[in-house]
């Protein structure tokens, strides 16, 4: 793909950013096939100038974040007809993405992100949160993604890939082509993802 990655300061216009990035506080975002934009101080120290991270921290969390940014666009590739329909699989694809290819990067390996969001996922699902629930906070990305690391854990990549497939196929949503997959119903699906995160 013809990448273009831009940097920017914090003093970006907010009209510039969709508002639900600007509420969260999204340190980057892609607009498809292949345009990031990122925000170098929201990497470093957050939306309201926190405590700033060690340069070798903040170049591993900005590959993170790069890793994010990059399922989007795999992602878009794999489902064009369905990508930007389902922001709770598109943003936990990205997350499963990241989390999977950031163990292949000696920067971001020893960071811990999956077992970050996999505690945090734990954590919001034990008090009750369901996959429907899908408000854009650090918890719902964990939660979402432990979707996609349950059917890696199943049938590997390849059955995130089939998963695809059939919702390109058949424009299926991510529980339909699931069930179809795998003939796990969404109540069998949640039930599994608590077992992976460890409940």
């Amino acid at each position: 793909l013809p990448w273009n990655i831009v940097f920017m300061d914090e003093n970006v216009p907010d009209t510039q950013i969709p508002a639900y990035l600007v509420s969260n506080c999204h340190p980057a975002w892609i607009v498809a096939p292949a345009n990031m934009y990122v925000v170098g101080q929201r990497v470093v120290a957050g939306c309201h100038g926190g405590q700033k991270m060690h340069p070798r921290d903040a170049d591993s969390y900005l590959s993170y974040i790069l890793m994010h940014e990059m399922g989007h666009a795999v992602e878009y590739q794999l489902h064009k007809s369905g990508y930007g329909r389902d922001r709770m699989r598109s943003e936990g694809f990205a997350t499963w993405f990241a989390h999977y290819v950031s163990k292949l990067s000696s920067l971001t390996r020893s960071k811990g992100y999956f077992e970050r969001d996999k505690k945090l996922a734990k954590s919001v699902i034990k008090r009750g949160a369901r996959f429907s629930q899908f408000g854009g906070s650090g918890s719902d990305y964990a939660r979402a993604s432990m979707i996609f690391h349950v059917v890696e854990s199943y049938r590997g990549v390849a059955g995130v890939m089939a998963i695809y497939e059939i919702m390109e196929k058949d424009s299926v949503s991510l529980f339909a082509s699931i069930q179809k997959s795998l003939h796990w119903n969404p109540a069998e699906l949640e039930e599994r993802v608590k077992k992976f995160v460890g409940l």
